[in-house]
């Protein structure tokens, strides 16, 4: 689906990632939960590796999420959608709520999820 094999691109550790909590998408008023969020870990930016952004490339959106530890998701509508997918295929430990059926078939329990 969205998720990308990287070829040539290597693994990098967990404990060598330059970000502990990378998100991408929009941060506007009609997203008040990625609003407080936003502001919630902008609380902790000082500690520890928070990178928020919006409007970059694939490639880069890639680049980011193989360099963080963490990426939040937000299902708008309970939905398996594309960051679920794409921070997964870069070895980021995806939260998210939780989103029926369809992310049991894309993802193995107790295992990627």
């Amino acid at each position: 689906m969205c998720g990308q094999e990287r070829p040539g691109v290597p693994w990098i550790p967990h404990k060598d990632r330059a970000h502990d909590i990378a998100f991408v998408g929009k941060l506007t008023e009609y997203r008040p939960l990625r609003q407080w969020l936003a502001a919630f870990l902008e609380r902790y930016q000082d500690s520890h590796a928070v990178r928020f952004t919006q409007d970059i490339s694939f490639a880069a959106m890639l680049e980011l999420y193989g360099q963080s530890r963490i990426a939040p998701n937000e299902a708008i509508l309970r939905e398996t959608n594309f960051r679920l997918l794409e921070a997964a295929s870069c070895g980021c430990a995806v939260l998210t709520q939780e989103v029926g059926p369809d992310q049991d078939v894309l993802l193995e329990p107790g295992r990627e999820m």
